[in-house]
């Protein structure tokens, strides 16, 4: 149960980190307007380097992570073990 509580915390703060972008992109003040694909990259590039990271195919990313497990209190193993 623990397990699932977990999963449906990561998938909430996904949901809620995307939905926000989204609106972002698509009620962009004018005045932002001239910057949004600097944003969008910007986020790209962070998705893209968070997953590389979680994957660990890079050697040292993992230390981009260690902030987000001291934070969360959490292992970063992925695994149902206790």
């Amino acid at each position: 149960m623990r397990f699932a509580v977990a999963q449906l915390h990561r998938a909430g703060w996904a949901t809620t980190l995307s939905t926000l972008f989204m609106l972002l992109v698509m009620v962009a003040p004018l005045g932002l307007r001239r910057y949004m694909p600097y944003i969008v990259s910007t986020f790209a590039v962070l998705v893209v380097v968070y997953a590389l990271a979680v994957l660990n195919l890079i050697p040292g990313t993992s230390m981009l992570l260690d902030p987000i497990a001291e934070l969360s209190g959490k292992d970063m193993t992925f695994s149902n073990a206790r």
